[in-house]
């Protein structure tokens, strides 16, 4: 990873939208709001030499979500974590909401979550419907809301390749 960073030449800033429904009203209503997935996100982010990360926390609705990532996009971050409303059920949006702004998709990422994770959740991967891409020059991912989810995303799947990623997108246009 240190011969891809010298190749950014500067750590990114980072972003993560927490989306949950329950979190975020309780958080509306002034309640204490805690966030376990996002606090460990943002552990292994910071872990990993990124020390600029902003966190917002989102309800599941589409222009919730759309409206975080651009306002983190505004603010300079080039790799967002979307954290939650991956699975199925009908108020799972964040699925929806990605593909509705993503330029440039990585279709394989769904598939190596896939393959990384099958031990430790077994066929139940099956009911998560992961998107990642470009926007606006930002790396998006999505991740199930669990923190095992969100661990095996950043330490298996982020880690050795976000910074490559954001490489080829800045520098290796042609």
């Amino acid at each position: 990873m240190v011969h891809e960073e010298a190749r950014l030449g500067y750590p990114p800033k980072a972003g993560i939208v927490t989306v949950s429904e329950s979190r975020y009203l309780r958080y509306m209503r002034g309640d204490a709001v805690d966030d376990e997935s996002g606090d460990l996100a943002e552990e292994l982010l910071r872990g990993s030499g990124i020390n600029n990360v902003e966190r917002i926390l989102v309800g599941d609705r589409v222009w919730m979500i759309c409206s975080a990532i651009n306002k983190l996009v505004n603010s300079g971050c080039e790799l967002i974590v979307v954290i939650g409303g991956t699975g199925l059920s009908k108020g799972d949006v964040t699925a929806e909401a990605l593909e509705s702004i993503i330029e440039r998709r990585l279709n394989l990422y769904p598939v190596l979550y896939g393959i990384k994770s099958v031990d430790e959740v077994d066929t139940r991967v099956l009911a998560t419907r992961l998107v990642a891409g470009f926007y606006r020059d930002a790396l998006i991912v999505s991740t199930p809301g669990s923190k095992k989810a969100v661990e095996s995303i950043l330490k298996n799947v982020l880690k050795s390749e976000y910074i490559h990623l954001l490489w080829l997108n800045k520098f290796a246009k042609i």
